[in-house]
């Protein structure tokens, strides 16, 4: 790839530099002269597109030597190439000219096709440099649209996830979500079934980024009361099992198969009237509960992630707990286990308990606003996986 080449040479002999102006001038577009390193430097900060600088050693008021120095010093985003002309040929002053910042060399008196060649080695080098930027303005700029791509789907995420509780008497809620990239392959909802009764779910795509975050959103959109939450039946609309709803994820999307992709779930429904809370999980830390004996991961038995096992060898069953008023139950993703972990690796659950041991007296708002604040610590060094914590309250039952 040949473009137009501008080039210095700075010779103090005017006869010298007039005869070199002219052989340059045949064979290149652009030919700049200075009879001094002072005047070379002020072209060089005057044009910053000059590529090659053709110098003499021995010079008035700023030598070879001290033009090399100097212009290496020199803010610029092209590399410049400097070629010196001398007489000398002692293994000391060579060595002394490459330290100053000289390329290489050409004997004087000067041989034209000595430096010829010299001047083609240049152009090649100066080409292939000039080729590595192109492929990285053009890397960055794909990076650019990559990144718009990505704040985009990130978007797009982040408005299917809950932005207001339901309206459900007798309960609360509060969550926390933070994500490690742009997009990530964690999803939670909080979602009104009727009569009633709350669904809520933590799911977690294996891996980060837009891979993650694709398969992330497909499931999400499926796991709404329009989709696999509720049932149509003689008595109406009815919530699905847990249990059923993770066996039709499991049938839907078959991704370690396809892509080599698993999701883990965690999904349970509270009826706020009686306090019942029914749930699975499939590949997810317990949840945990907050009461007035104490802080207990829940016992909920403990099936493999979706998406690996075909639908009949995958077991999971539910079960069911009653909350008392005033108890508060946390639905969160393995990556708030990270966040209490240490040496990269995820805490135990029973590290999450002693964490929340403490916290017992605040209200859930406060709680969720505590595990946010021990995420926001671990942020400023960068989130391995994204965090999600779902909260929520018994205010009142009527069993």
């Amino acid at each position: 790839m040949l473009f137009p080449l501008k080039i210095l040479l700075v010779e103090d002999h005017p006869y010298s530099r007039e005869l070199m102006v002219l052989w340059l001038e045949q064979h290149y577009e652009q030919v700049l002269s200075a009879a001094d390193g002072l005047e070379a430097l002020e072209l060089l900060k005057a044009h910053p597109d000059i590529r090659i600088v053709l110098t003499d050693w021995m010079m008035p008021r700023l030598d070879g030597m001290e033009l090399c120095r100097q212009a290496r010093a020199l803010d610029r985003d092209q590399y410049l190439h400097i070629l010196v002309f001398t007489a000398r040929t002692q293994r000391e002053d060579l060595l002394t000219a490459l330290q100053a910042g000289a390329d290489a060399f050409v004997h004087k008196p000067v041989d034209l096709a000595e430096l010829q060649a010299q001047m083609t080695v240049a152009r090649r080098i100066i080409d292939l440099q000039e080729q590595a930027r192109q492929k990285m303005e053009a890397l960055l700029e794909a990076r650019r649209k990559l990144e718009l791509d990505l704040e985009a789907a990130g978007r797009v995420q982040r408005s299917m996830l809950p932005q207001e509780p339901p309206a459900i008497p007798g309960v609360r809620f509060a969550w926390a979500f933070e994500s490690s990239g742009l997009v990530g392959g964690d999803m939670f909802g909080v979602l009104d079934l009727g009569g009633g009764r709350i669904g809520t779910y933590v799911m977690d795509v294996c891996g980060t980024g837009a891979h993650a975050a694709l398969l992330a959103v497909g499931i999400g959109w499926v796991l709404r009361p329009a989709g696999l939450l509720t049932t149509a039946s003689d008595a109406g609309i009815i919530p699905t099992p847990p249990d059923e709803v993770a066996r039709c994820l499991n049938r839907r999307f078959p991704v370690m198969s396809r892509s080599e992709q698993y999701f883990s779930l965690l999904y349970g429904i509270l009826d706020a009237r009686s306090g019942q809370l029914t749930a699975i999980r499939a590949g997810q830390p317990p949840p945990i509960r907050l009461g007035g004996d104490g802080v207990h991961p829940l016992r909920i038995p403990l099936a493999p992630p979706l998406g690996v096992l075909p639908d009949g060898d995958l077991e999971i069953q539910p079960a069911v707990h009653v909350l008392r008023p005033g108890e508060k139950v946390f639905f969160y993703s393995d990556g708030l286990l990270r966040v209490l972990g240490r040496d990269g690796l995820p805490a135990p659950v029973s590290e999450l308990v002693r964490f929340l041991e403490p916290l017992r007296g605040l209200d859930l708002q406060s709680t969720v606003e505590a595990l946010r604040t021990e995420v926001a610590e671990v942020r400023r060094e960068g989130l391995e996986d994204d965090v999600v914590v779902v909260g929520f309250e018994l205010e009142s039952a009527q069993v």
